[in-house]
């Protein structure tokens, strides 16, 4: 791994000396949407539906920021590598109630955070900018913080 960071950054700094326009750094920044996929989430999703409705599952908002470099190579295409933080991760909540009442609520929420490295590929086509190009993840943390009592 430190073998391919190593020349993935030699490969950078070669193509910035040969650019013909100025190096440019930038920072991104938004709101994230995500749930969770898979095996796990499936048979979660196979347990919520025995519950008759008591339980839920939600999407978690999240935020992700970072920056980038952009690297130019020609007039129209240019090299992007960056680095983002990422949050992540889902939402279960539950009531449970005799006769229309709500007696005991829950509410559990999972929250990941990944450090994301994308290295883009960027095309200028008269205003119109396309990318394309990898990205790696690596978890950073996880956290479950779940709440429950009579309401």
């Amino acid at each position: 791994m430190k073998k391919a960071l190593f020349l993935s950054s030699l490969f950078f700094l070669s193509v910035a000396a040969m650019a013909q326009s100025a190096v440019s750094f930038g920072v991104r920044g938004g709101v994230t949407n995500s749930s969770v996929k898979g095996d796990a989430a499936e048979n979660l999703q196979s347990l919520i539906k025995y519950t008759g409705g008591v339980l839920s599952t939600e999407n978690k908002t999240g935020f992700y920021a970072g920056g980038f470099v952009n690297i130019p190579v020609s007039e129209q295409f240019s090299i992007e590598p960056g680095i983002t933080y990422a949050q992540k991760g889902y939402t279960v909540r539950g009531q449970f109630g005799i006769d229309g009442a709500d007696l005991v609520g829950a509410k559990s929420e999972l929250t990941l955070g990944y450090i994301e490295v994308p290295v883009l590929a960027k095309v200028n086509l008269s205003g119109l900018q396309l990318f394309a190009g990898p990205q790696v993840g690596f978890l950073s943390n996880a956290g479950l913080h779940t709440r429950a009592g009579a309401l």
